[in-house]
């Protein structure tokens, strides 16, 4: 099976960008941030396994996120954004 992943795809609507992908690909791995937040697409990622037949992963934000910072406030927040998307 080919997938497919690009942090590009995160400024389309989800459904859209589910329907495109479909029409080429079996798997997406979608990056975690902006429109495609897995709190916000939670609902929209399983009607299109349903409806389309995509398989998923999904990928933790990487956008100001640093779990390896030095400076712990920023470290902590990193940490606790991914924990999120778990």
């Amino acid at each position: 099976m080919i997938g497919v992943a690009s942090p590009l795809f995160c400024g389309t609507p989800f459904p859209r960008m589910a329907e495109a992908i479909a029409e080429h690909f079996e798997l997406w791995e979608v990056l975690s941030e902006g429109q495609h937040r897995l709190d916000l697409v939670r609902d929209d990622l399983v009607r299109a396994r349903d409806s389309l037949g995509l398989r998923f992963q999904v990928h933790a934000p990487m956008s100001d996120v640093n779990v390896g910072s030095v400076y712990e406030p920023m470290r902590l927040a990193a940490v606790n954004e991914i924990k999120q998307v778990i």
